[in-house]
């Protein structure tokens, strides 16, 4: 459920991480911690682009 959601997300920012408009400051966590989950959870950019 996380990753569905994580995942929903970084697909509403166009893969954006951080910075104004990505998806650490939309989810209120930091940028490292949203990319320790996204390795956790095994979220690939082809997860992130594809449709």
């Amino acid at each position: 459920m996380e990753r569905d959601y994580i995942l929903s997300v970084l697909k509403l920012c166009k893969g954006k991480v951080y910075g104004g408009g990505g998806a650490s400051e939309i989810l209120k966590i930091p940028a490292s911690t949203l990319n320790s989950k996204i390795k956790k959870l095994g979220i690939t950019k082809e997860d992130i682009y594809s449709t």
